[in-house]
């Protein structure tokens, strides 16, 4: 299959979560069993033609009417056309549908409602829905996304997901108590999705670590009678290994969200609401760094395989392709940046407010997160500053031009670019304590030295990628940026090592990969 998609992922992975999240006792006895049990094949339909993240200017109705206590659900406009949702084209026969909730003769925004769309038996659209394949894409064409757009489409009033709210046979509707529960799923496929990304890096890397063991090109001995092979170079060290350390810190920070994530959401299912603000904020802003990177990591990883990079025969074009799909769908990464950095200002105002010091996503962590062993408190103490000053001056600045007369939303878009640098710090220091904490959590010892290794090649890696910033901020001069950069060079020697041992590790098979330049019998010329 390679990395074209599985046809039924969406039914599978958002299906029995978006149910579980967001019906009722009722509902969950009657649409549960028939979702896992593929009675009824699922997608999740939200964005639009003419809006995608912005679920506010959504377009899609739902109007109820108390007389037939039936949801009326259209399409007004063409801009109002569903469009993207996978498995939508060809395989769902349901929809779980974003659409403006009118009851009363008052809009009361986005809701989820449940709504057939295709005949059980014939599999045929339904009368007034219009659905079919949006056509060849970028890459993932297994995954038949599509579009939808309804005419008039009467629905029961019990089709609407009303765990947090409903509408109650006289249209009277009974508000949620807290306005980001319908985010869960969503939330929680952020969440999926970071753990994702990290093994896709780690793909990558498995490929052009690979062929660059078998890969020979001039020579850096100009005695010997062999070529070297390329990943003795330390300019394709240089370009690969950073990233491999980034899969290891991507993969505990995935791990570490999806258990907040279903601890948060175990508490809205039971009525709690928990921690949702907190993990809607941290999800958003490292659903975007860590997809974001993981693209830049396959690029590098592509040529760092030379011109046998391009070719579709080394699985890197095609994995590149679905992973900048990911920088787009649940969530356009420049906007889950400012999503994150209206939390962050937030709670930079509550600091100022009160006069205490506040330590941002404090409570989504253990009691341990934050004490630091001794020989990383230097790197991590730069990304911690670096963070708190990039949040402090912009915060800064936002209140002079508010000051200034600035309507909020005027004053918003004129620090956009340093509100996203400020989610962007605030998240390699997010990773980087979630790394040093995993790794201290490692009692074998050869286990622990390797990873140890990895975690200052990570923690370097990202000094030099920020040490302008830290300049700036006096955590950082010429001094200090020498042996920042000599001891990335030393322990990249190191890993060149274990290279081998660490990528065989993923333990992923030749089909998984889909490469010939990532053969695991090294055989990569046949």
């Amino acid at each position: 299959m390679g990395y074209s998609g599985h046809p039924l992922l969406v039914h599978d992975l958002f299906g029995p979560s978006a149910i579980l999240s967001n019906a009722n006792e009722s509902q969950l006895k009657n649409w549960l069993p028939k979702v896992q049990n593929s009675e009824i094949i699922v997608t999740y339909a939200q964005t639009e033609l003419g809006h995608g993240t912005n679920l506010k200017m959504l377009e899609t109705t739902a109007t109820y009417d108390p007389n037939t206590e039936q949801f009326e659900i259209h399409s007004p406009t063409i801009t109002s056309t569903k469009f993207w949702p996978g498995n939508l084209g060809l395989s769902a026969n349901y929809v779980i549908l974003q659409a403006q909730l009118f009851t009363l003769g008052k809009c009361y925004g986005p809701h989820l409602f449940i709504v057939q769309i295709r005949d059980l038996d014939t599999h045929k659209a339904l009368p007034g829905i219009r659905v079919g394949e949006i056509g060849p894409k970028f890459e993932d064409n297994l995954m038949d996304n599509g579009y939808l757009s309804f005419d008039h489409v009467r629905i029961p009033r019990t089709n609407m997901l009303m765990k947090h709210c409903q509408i109650l046979n006289d249209g009277t509707y009974v508000k949620p108590k807290h306005s980001k529960l319908g985010y869960s799923t969503m939330v929680e496929v952020r969440a999926f999705l970071l753990g994702k990304n990290a093994m896709h890096i780690a793909q990558a890397c498995t490929i052009a670590i690979r062929y660059s063991c078998i890969r020979r090109q001039g020579k850096i001995d100009p005695t010997k009678d062999i070529e070297t092979k390329i990943l003795e170079y330390q300019t394709q060290q240089f370009r690969i290994f950073p990233h491999l350390a980034r899969a290891f810190a991507y993969l505990a920070t995935g791990r570490r969200i999806i258990d907040f994530s279903r601890n948060v959401l175990k508490d809205i299912r039971s009525g709690r609401l928990g921690l949702i603000n907190e993990l809607h904020a941290i999800s958003s802003g490292l659903k975007a760094v860590i997809t974001f990177n993981t693209s830049f990591a396959i690029e590098q990883c592509r040529l760092a395989c030379g011109g046998h990079g391009y070719s579709l025969a080394s699985g890197l074009p095609q994995l590149y392709a679905i992973v900048v799909a990911e920088c787009t769908y649940e969530g356009e990464n420049l906007v889950m940046l400012l999503q994150m950095a209206r939390y962050l200002m937030k709670k930079e105002r509550t600091r100022i407010v009160l006069k205490q010091d506040v330590n941002i996503f404090d409570e989504l962590l253990d009691n341990d997160f934050w004490k630091i062993d001794a020989s990383y408190k230097e790197s991590l103490d730069m990304f911690k500053a670096l963070a708190n000053r990039k949040i402090t001056d912009v915060y800064d600045r936002l209140e002079i031009l508010k000051k200034q007369g600035k309507k909020e939303e005027y004053a918003w878009n004129e620090c956009a670019v340093d509100l996203c640098k400020a989610s962007r710090a605030y998240c390699r220091n997010f990773i980087a304590h979630i790394f040093v904490q995993y790794v201290n959590q490692i009692q074998e010892p050869t286990l622990r030295h390797l990873l140890e290794e990895i975690l200052k090649l990570f923690l370097n890696f990202e000094i030099t990628e920020c040490f302008a910033d830290l300049i700036e901020i006096g955590y950082m001069n010429g001094q200090k940026l020498v042996k920042v950069r000599n001891e990335l060079n030393e322990v990249m020697k190191s890993i060149r090592v274990d290279a081998i041992s660490i990528i065989d590790s993923f333990d992923f098979s030749d089909r998984e990969l889909d490469s010939i330049l990532g053969k695991r019998d090294g055989h990569v010329y046949e």
